[in-house]
């Protein structure tokens, strides 16, 4: 009768195929899902012009709302899974109850508002496509709009 062993090389070989089939599986589970975050400010009218790829809107008043990066430039294939997630920084802003983030045209967008703070968009990949969307800010008084783009 013959002994046979598996050596630690073996083992490894088979582990890492198991981690290498887990990866595959939660990839083709996410539909190659890609997010792009950005990130949105209320900055004085008088701050100077910021360096790309923030970009800020005309001054209304005595504020100008800014978002990094402008465009938004979506990645992946056409027909994969993308979503946006804005970030509010500026303390004492928020966004505007379900007017926050609103694309036009909205074609197959769908934009819920996640937190006062927090908006997310999610769409398929489009390849190319060009949408302008509304921020719409608001610290208690003072009401702000600008519209940047998307590249979906």
């Amino acid at each position: 009768m013959q002994v046979m062993s598996r050596s630690s090389g073996d083992r490894l070989r088979r582990y890492l195929g198991v981690l290498v089939a887990i990866a595959a599986l939660f990839g083709a589970a996410c539909g190659g899902a890609m997010a792009q975050t950005a990130n949105v400010t209320v900055e004085a009218s008088s701050a100077p012009p910021p360096a790309p790829p923030k970009l800020c809107g005309p001054a209304s008043g005595a504020y100008k709302i800014c978002v990094n990066p402008d465009p938004i430039a979506t990645a992946g294939a056409p027909g994969a899974n993308v979503t946006i997630i804005w970030n509010l920084t500026s303390s004492g802003w928020r966004f505007v109850k379900n007017k926050g983030i609103v694309i036009k045209p909205m074609n197959a967008w769908k934009v819920p508002e996640i937190s006062p703070t927090q908006y997310k968009a999610t769409n398929k990949r489009e390849g190319g496509v060009l949408y302008k969307y509304e921020i719409n800010v608001i610290n208690g008084t003072t009401k702000l709009s600008w519209d940047p783009t998307i590249e979906n």
